[in-house]
């Protein structure tokens, strides 16, 4: 006969294997908790006990360096890879970009400081003018400058500079005629002052002792100048 102990616990096999099981559940859970308060970035999702764990999504297999990039891109708010591209890009290419990126309104600011910039041709000079005086010159319109070119040069009209007077004017000075080479002129500074524009220039004699051609010439210098709508003085060094 099977010997039984007193006071023992009888139990089912049904009840012995329920029992086993919730103990098993009730560990497991305590581990994974223990292993997600440890702060591992593969800890799983842990909700109901019976629930299948879920890992986490994360980035802990990308490269360190995308890592960077992409925390970059939340704070700035723009997508990680145009991020990574500004990083990678050439100073050269960035500073392309930045110009690109001004947009029509800065185009016209260019071009306008280049036109300001490169006024093609700025001046003329040279030792035969039609102007047979000592004389000074400002010119503001079109109409002026095309009578000035006739007397000047007998240049016929489809050749004369063309002039933007809307933000030039012309101005020259003239040495009149001379009865041999040697002689010149030349416009030296340019200054504009509160009430008015200041055009200094220099005139110049063959020296004595020098080689002299026994030509007739009649030396001038004409520039142009920004446009103020000042009174202009000519002032002779």
């Amino acid at each position: 006969p099977a010997i039984v102990q007193e006071n023992a616990p009888m139990y089912a096999p049904a009840q012995a294997q329920e029992e086993t099981r919730e103990k098993g559940e009730a560990a497991r859970g305590n581990a994974l908790k223990e292993l997600a308060g440890a702060g591992s970035t593969l800890a799983p999702v842990m909700s109901e006990p019976n629930v299948k764990p879920q890992m986490k999504k994360t980035d802990v297999f990308a490269p360190a360096e995308e890592h960077d990039v992409r925390a970059m891109a939340d704070d700035a708010g723009a997508p990680a890879p145009q991020m990574a591209e500004a990083q990678s890009a050439s100073p050269e290419r960035l500073k392309q970009r930045t110009i690109m990126s001004k947009g029509a309104a800065s185009s016209r600011a260019l071009s306008e400081q280049r036109r300001m910039a490169e006024p093609l041709p700025a001046q003329w000079q040279g030792d035969h003018s039609g102007v047979n005086e000592p004389a000074t010159m400002v010119t503001r319109d079109q109409k002026e400058w095309d009578a000035f070119w006739e007397n000047h040069g007998g240049v016929p009209p489809d050749d004369i500079p063309s002039i933007d007077f809307r933000y030039f004017d012309a101005v020259g000075v003239f040495s009149g005629q001379k009865n041999t080479s040697g002689y010149s002129v030349e416009i030296t500074n340019v200054r504009t002052l509160s009430e008015k524009t200041v055009v200094t220039y220099r005139e110049s004699m063959p020296l004595q002792s020098g080689f002299m051609a026994q030509v007739l010439t009649s030396p001038y210098h004409i520039q142009l100048i920004p446009k103020t709508g000042l009174p202009v003085k000519f002032n002779k060094k």
